[in-house]
């Protein structure tokens, strides 16, 4: 399959799913719990609650993994990369709102995971769960 249909089919997959947890888990909200207690117990060994950190949430859909895990770890400052408009709305205006307007969110891209590009040095994490699926192995090598 060429690359821009692969990109296209996931864009319009993503664009018709529910901007919910349980949209983005493809109904299985149950097991956020389990995933974001498995994610803090791990990173929780590499990060100390005193450092002033930040991350990049590739695939962030509506910021289940920002509000619940990484800003939790904690992380100060969390960036999002979500292709899906209706998710980035979603984070906006709803989901995220109150860690807007606390500073913990710093940029929200909204485009494909495959046209970012991280700025050198920025991030502490690159944070990449239950995405990475969904590139083009040529994208994989060049993440």
């Amino acid at each position: 399959m060429a690359k821009p249909e692969w990109y296209g089919d996931a864009q319009k997959y993503w664009d018709n799913v529910t901007p919910t947890i349980d949209g983005m888990l493809g109904g299985l909200s149950v097991v956020d719990p389990v995933d974001v207690k498995g994610s803090l117990d791990f990173c929780r060994e590499f990060f100390s609650a005193s450092n002033q950190l930040y991350a990049c949430d590739c695939g962030a859909g509506i910021g289940r993994v920002t509000k619940n895990f990484l800003l939790q770890v904690p992380f100060d400052k969390v960036d999002l990369v979500e292709q899906a408009a209706p998710f980035v709305e979603r984070a906006k205006l709803d989901y995220l709102k109150d860690e807007i307007k606390a500073n913990k969110i710093g940029e929200i891209y909204c485009q494909g995971l495959q046209d970012f590009i991280p700025e050198q040095g920025k991030y502490d994490l690159i944070w990449c769960q239950w995405v990475l699926g969904h590139l083009t192995d040529g994208n994989m090598m060049l993440a």
